[in-house]
């Protein structure tokens, strides 16, 4: 299985999708930066704010493409 492509360095993401991602990464970025800047030893919050941006955007990227092998079987199917 090919290994999935980070929409930060992936041209072949049609550009909806990118934008998708950008409005998503500026969002939680806003919202997480004083989060961010509560745990780690950070002064700025654009930097606490664009390291939770790539960070739920990469975490997201991950969850779409277990989401595309996942089978839902092997959650009813009795332990053998």
């Amino acid at each position: 299985m090919p290994e999935p492509a980070l929409a930060t360095s992936s041209r072949d993401l049609p550009l909806w999708r990118r934008v998708i991602y950008l409005v998503i990464s500026t969002v939680v970025g806003y919202l997480a930066a004083p989060e961010v800047l509560a745990h780690v030893p950070l002064h700025s919050t654009a930097i606490a704010a664009f390291l939770a941006g790539a960070l739920v955007v990469t975490l997201t990227m991950q969850l779409i493409e277990r989401a595309k092998t996942f089978d839902i079987a092997t959650l009813f199917s009795k332990g053998e």
